[in-house]
């Protein structure tokens, strides 16, 4: 593992259990805890995983997708997750985002 990607001591661990980051664990009420307006969506499944918390994400008004961190089992899955989604969220490369507070 890359050191700079390593979970830092602050960092919070949210595990789940169903394909939603949403369902069943405490995510939703710690990003308002914490005052959290946007979350970007990351991930290996485009079109199971991403695209499931895009769609809930959307509903809670957090929805974000970071495109080129994203991946499917295929290009062509990938591809329909994305023009699916552009309805929810907006979508973003990893240049075009900023995490400057």
């Amino acid at each position: 593992m890359f050191a700079a990607l390593e979970p830092q001591p602050h960092e919070l661990d949210i595990v789940k259990h169903r394909v939603s980051p949403f369902y069943g664990t405490s995510l939703e009420p710690i990003l308002h805890a914490l005052g959290t307006t946007q979350i970007y969506m990351t991930g290996v499944s485009t079109n199971g995983v991403v695209h499931t918390g895009v769609r809930e994400g959307h509903d809670r008004d957090y929805a974000r997708v970071v495109e080129d961190c994203c991946a499917g089992a295929s290009g062509e899955e990938h591809q329909n997750a994305i023009s699916c989604m552009q309805r929810f969220a907006q979508i973003q490369t990893a240049g075009e985002v900023s995490f400057a507070a």
